[in-house]
């Protein structure tokens, strides 16, 4: 069973910081990094760069990370980070059809674990049936594209909703939620069956182990 782990996002991090900032996670005991990947087009923003972040993999202290592909080609910029990643996140809605995401799978997830996101206007019934084809099942509870925005409150019901769907199927898949988390609400989650929790702002204006331990960082 996996530890219940937060999972920053430096996102609103300068860029000339986010070394820094990496490395001071992990040594408050940080185990996975979040990184967000934007093209400005498959929503209305450019974050991180490839190139980037492969920087960090190579001369940032060890840790792993997830890529969170907020982008209308992911297979593009999956072919350029696949092999310094731990896990690739595409968005269902990224995707055209079905078999465009089989094709993902097949092509990257000899190497990497495969996670798929789903924005909040989408149900889960639109990928219920494609779940047990992936490692992690991203929440996003806020609309993607910006950090420092406020919670969306029905996301409680996606988490509970997909937890009791593993839970019946008895899959393996691990749930994280990404978007507005901060000491009002981590723990509950956790409780209610997230296992990743994606802490941006909230965190990073706070670097400090009492605020870790507030969002349920054991």
């Amino acid at each position: 069973m996996l530890d219940k782990l937060i999972t920053p996002s430096i996102l609103n991090v300068e860029k000339n910081q986010r070394k820094e900032t990496i490395n001071r996670l992990i040594e408050l005991g940080i185990k996975w990094i979040h990184y967000d990947v934007m093209d400005g087009e498959f929503v209305p923003n450019k974050a991180l760069e490839i190139d980037e972040i492969i920087s960090y993999h190579k001369e940032c202290k060890k840790h792993l990370s997830d890529i969170h592909l907020m982008v209308k080609n992911p297979f593009e910029y999956a072919r350029k980070i696949s092999n310094y990643v731990t896990c690739l996140t595409i968005h269902f809605e990224s995707f055209d059809n079905e078999q465009e995401i089989i094709n993902f799978i097949n092509e990257f997830s000899h190497e990497n674990w495969i996670g798929i996101a789903i924005k909040p206007n989408t149900p889960f019934s639109k990928i219920q049936h494609l779940l047990y084809l992936f490692d992690l099942v991203l929440i996003m509870s806020v609309e993607p594209g910006f950090g420092g925005q406020t919670f969306i409150e029905n996301s409680i019901k996606k988490v509970e909703e997909i937890k009791k769907f593993i839970d019946e199927e008895k899959l393996n898949t691990i749930i994280q939620i990404d978007g507005g988390i901060n000491d009002t609400n981590s723990i509950k989650l956790f409780n209610i069956g997230t296992s990743f929790n994606v802490v941006g702002s909230y965190l990073i204006s706070n670097l400090n182990s009492a605020t870790l331990k507030k969002l349920g960082k054991k």
